[in-house]
């Protein structure tokens, strides 16, 4: 990709060296003996900081949750921003087809294949997010990777239990890319199980159009009343109709998950993901395709 082409189309660009750096990383590997990768061709949508949804958000989470222009301004001192100079670069990373087919035959814990991604293949974004931070500090460019910055933390909160500084689920909400299930998974276009990833750049790229106005538009249990199929996947009862209860998830994936994990794959690492394979919305936004 050509640096000029940031400037003269930025949303362009950035597509392509996203989807350069999964395509031609190293990182993007599961590290098992056939070297298989990690993720598969991300997609990639932008949203300005002055967004008023990130507002809302913000404001509905409470403390620790900022809006892109106070985690920008507190990253970047002496530097002064209004929210709509800011654009939020966000991108879906997709399981491999294999890693979902071996987690969907799961019904305790998650498959070698989901843990070797979760590991390893989180290093993807990582280090996508730094390769992005480069490319416009090289031109330039103010930008940040918003869940690296010191100040990044994880709290209770009165009403949703743990949140974070920063979501990478809710920048790719706001940036077009997908919406909530009930399992606080986020349904995009080709599916749940996937990762995401973000940045945040002093530079003004068009928004993604939003294809939706409610946040549990892709979720047949909220838009349809019906499935409700990632509660009967969950091995710990964790989903019900009245949503997910992050507490009972975390001790499951940070309990015998992880102890499970380590002790028959040799990888100390949390996780489960049984909600996100073996459901409708796996690979699909399933409420588009009932509406065809």
């Amino acid at each position: 990709m050509k640096p000029e082409n940031l400037h003269t189309n930025p949303a362009s660009f950035l597509e392509g060296s996203i989807r350069e750096f999964c395509r031609d990383s190293p990182a993007n590997s599961l590290r098992n003996q056939a070297n298989e990768r990690a993720y598969e061709e991300p997609l990639v949508g932008f949203s300005s900081g002055g967004d008023p949804l990130y507002d809302e958000i913000a404001t509905d989470i409470g403390p620790p949750s900022l809006t892109p222009a106070e985690i920008f301004c507190q990253a970047v001192p002496g530097i002064h921003v209004v929210a709509e100079d800011l654009t939020i670069i966000s991108w879906i990373l997709p399981q491999t087809r294999a890693t979902c087919m071996d987690n969907r035959s799961e019904t305790m814990y998650p498959s070698e294949r989901w843990i070797r991604a979760k590991h390893f293949g989180r290093d993807v974004s990582k280090y996508l997010a730094e390769h992005l931070v480069r490319i416009f500090l090289d031109a330039g460019i103010s930008a940040i990777n918003p869940t690296a910055v010191p100040f990044f933390s994880i709290q209770e909160t009165k009403t949703y239990g743990l949140a974070s500084t920063w979501s990478d689920r809710h920048a790719a909400y706001v940036s077009g890319l997908g919406t909530f299930g009930l399992c606080d998974g986020l349904i995009t276009p080709i599916g749940k199980a996937v990762i995401c990833g973000s940045v945040i750049a002093q530079i003004r790229i068009p928004p993604t159009p939003r294809p939706y106005t409610d946040h549990h538009a892709s979720c047949l249990f909220y838009a349809k009343e019906t499935c409700g199929i990632c509660m009967k996947r969950c091995p710990v009862g964790a989903i019900t109709p009245l949503g997910h209860d992050k507490e009972l998830c975390r001790n499951h994936c940070f309990g015998v998950a992880q102890t499970y994990a380590r002790e028959t794959y040799g990888i100390d690492e949390y996780g489960c993901g049984l909600c996100q394979t073996g459901v409708p919305c796996e690979a699909r936004n399933p409420v588009r395709i009932k509406e065809r």
